[in-house]
């Protein structure tokens, strides 16, 4: 499932006025040599002194050879690239969308919803979300918040049913959706502090 897309540019071709880059979509499960390819295909190499490289760069692009490359756009209909910058890393991007493509749905709508709320990066967001809880619910009532998080919890367990029933579901629900913050995903609710 391709996450985000990253256009990736000839830095020297733009500041001469020319726009001569390729979009990249992370997870890529590229390898080096592939990455290596796409950079020469838009004129960059890693060393301009090295000859056998420079052979890999199309001769309409070898007057704008160059050794660097900057993102000049993201595609991203999640908001992970919230906080990228123009000089990120091909490595870094690839461990962030490898990082999410390797979690279930539920778990990258929760992450992701993390990390646009608090606008932090991955990790961050996985220690919240380890920090958090899930609740299996089908409803966000108040009510269905109370009493699935009882349940999951085991909150009245060892306290006799004749008291038990008189625990106020909804009141409780109430009072821990607004203690806390949420993120709805497909059959469940997620709360953190």
């Amino acid at each position: 499932m391709e996450l985000f897309g990253a256009f990736v540019t000839n830095l020297r071709a733009y500041n001469a006025g020319a726009l001569i880059g390729k979009w990249v979509y992370f997870p890529t499960y590229s390898t080096y040599e592939e990455w290596d390819d796409l950079l020469h295909s838009i004129g960059v190499v890693h060393d301009l002194t090295d000859e056998d490289e420079l052979k890999e760069i199309p001769d309409s692009l070898k007057d704008v050879a160059c050794e660097e490359y900057f993102i000049t756009d993201y595609d991203d209909d999640y908001g992970i690239c919230k906080g990228f910058g123009e000089y990120e890393q091909f490595d870094d991007l690839e461990d962030i969308a490898d990082e999410l493509d390797d979690m279930d749905e539920s778990e990258q709508i929760v992450i992701i919803a993390i990390m646009n709320d608090e606008n932090c990066d991955v990790q961050e967001a996985k220690d919240i979300y380890d920090d958090g809880f899930v609740l299996s619910c089908d409803s966000e009532s108040d009510y269905s918040i109370g009493y699935e998080y009882a349940e999951e919890t085991g909150l009245l367990s060892g306290i006799p049913d004749n008291i038990a029933n008189y625990f106020d579901y909804e009141s409780y629900g109430r009072d821990l959706r607004l203690g806390s913050r949420t993120v709805a995903f497909d059959g469940g609710l997620f709360f953190y502090d």
